[in-house]
């Protein structure tokens, strides 16, 4: 079961729209668990955001039936998990248990696809949501993200076990890459690359960061800071989705994806 999540995180999420760059208070993006209501909807892979707009990669039809990437029913139980009746590859059914929870007022879903285990009785038992993760932005509306919520300095921890797969809290593990935010400052080090570094400063508006580098470092030195990324024509030279959540945020940068931890 596990090697059929993990390409889940192909999938989408959706924000647009506009808000005020940053506030003073930190919030967290109250994340609350999702409900039946809160999760209907069309949600969207953020970078499909900034580079051209695909099919959402979830639409929950208050009717029960899920379309996207996934094609099927879909429920969340009384313990607040999300099952969705599918396909697999090979057109066998299959089903798919995620946790998931919203933020930002609703406009940000989190999921977290845990690997059920199975008990005597043929019962998932869902291992308390420490699972891959993934996250999405709604459809028409926009995260009001919040400058002070992301403000220190995060770390994306890449994990395998004895064999190589990825694994989220088992096994060797390594930082392949951390971004640290300060004021208006940003400091980004791609580890995996060399120890590639950058620095310069950012906006923050709904969900994405607007980095605008003004150094580059490598192993041979500086180098020519302009660096071409998602959605380079939308205001910034690289451009990627961040949402914290207290110690826990979420975001795509390059090598970076997922989840990632707050350093103490």
């Amino acid at each position: 079961m596990k090697n059929l999540l993990i390409p889940f995180a192909a999938l989408a999420l959706m924000l647009v729209g506009c808000n005020k760059d940053g506030t003073d208070t930190a919030t967290g993006g109250n994340a609350t668990p999702a409900t039946s209501s809160s999760i209907v909807g069309k949600w969207y892979y953020p970078n499909e955001l900034i580079d051209f707009k695909q099919q959402p990669e979830f639409d929950f039809k208050a009717d029960g039936t899920v379309t996207g990437n996934y094609v099927g029913k879909w429920k969340i139980n009384d313990k607040g998990v999300l099952t969705v009746e599918t396909k697999d590859w090979e057109g066998k059914d299959l089903t798919l248990y995620m946790l998931p929870y919203t933020m930002y007022d609703g406009t940000v879903l989190v999921m977290r696809f845990d690997i059920p285990e199975l008990t005597p009785d043929g019962q998932p038992v869902i291992n308390q949501g420490q699972g891959y993760v993934e996250f999405f932005y709604k459809d028409g509306k926009a995260a009001a993200s919040n400058k002070a919520d992301i403000q220190g300095t995060w770390e994306n921890i890449e994990s395998w076990d004895g064999n190589g797969n990825g694994t989220i809290d088992e096994g060797e593990s390594m930082i392949s890459t951390s971004v640290k935010f300060n004021g208006d400052k940003f400091d980004l080090i791609i580890h995996v690359w060399n120890g590639e570094s950058y620095s310069g400063t950012y906006t923050y508006k709904d969900g994405f960061i607007y980095f605008h580098p003004t150094k580059l470092m490598t192993y041979e030195g500086e180098k020519d800071p302009k660096v071409y990324g998602i959605g380079s024509e939308n205001g910034g030279d690289f451009v990627f989705p961040f949402i914290a959540n207290g110690d826990e945020a979420y975001a795509y940068i390059i090598e970076g994806r997922g989840a990632w931890k707050k350093a103490k």
